[in-house]
């Protein structure tokens, strides 16, 4: 086959030898601009530094705490507000449950009473203490 076992290898070969030489060439270019041009040092030395203070705040106390805090703040958003809106929500409506059986259970009591109250009595009194028991029935009607 020439110069090459197969043709995949040669073009391995070539693409390394080809990437090499690009890297050598780019590298002299590099260090040629760093000696030559003073800028180039500055904008190196500057990205450097960026770089390590970058570093150093990601391993500070104060960036960990303050990714804590964010991580709290989400869970507390996402999780807790949310379970603790419909735990309140159950609660209501269970206490509402109840308080309507209660409401439901006392109005028919009084009216009970009230039925059993203009059997046993006559007259104005009957009549004066029928209307008022009406009246405050009406309260347990409006809680149902």
């Amino acid at each position: 086959m020439g110069l090459f076992e197969d043709a995949g290898t040669g073009i391995y070969d070539f693409a390394s030898d080809t990437m090499d030489n690009i890297g050598t060439v780019s590298s002299g270019i590099n260090n040629f601009a760093r000696e030559h041009i003073p800028s180039v040092r500055l904008v190196e030395d500057v990205m450097h530094g960026a770089y390590d203070w970058g570093i150093d705040q990601l391993r500070s106390f104060e960036a960990y705490s303050e990714i804590e805090k964010s991580l709290e703040r989400s869970l507390i958003r996402t999780l807790y507000v949310p379970a603790k809106k419909r735990a309140t929500a159950r609660i209501i409506e269970k206490f509402d449950k109840e308080a309507k059986k209660i409401g439901t259970k006392t109005k028919q009591e009084i009216d009970s009473i009230n039925n059993q109250i203009d059997a046993e009595i006559k007259g104005e009194f009957s009549n004066a203490i029928q209307d008022t028991v009406s009246k405050e029935n009406l309260k347990w009607e409006n809680l149902i």
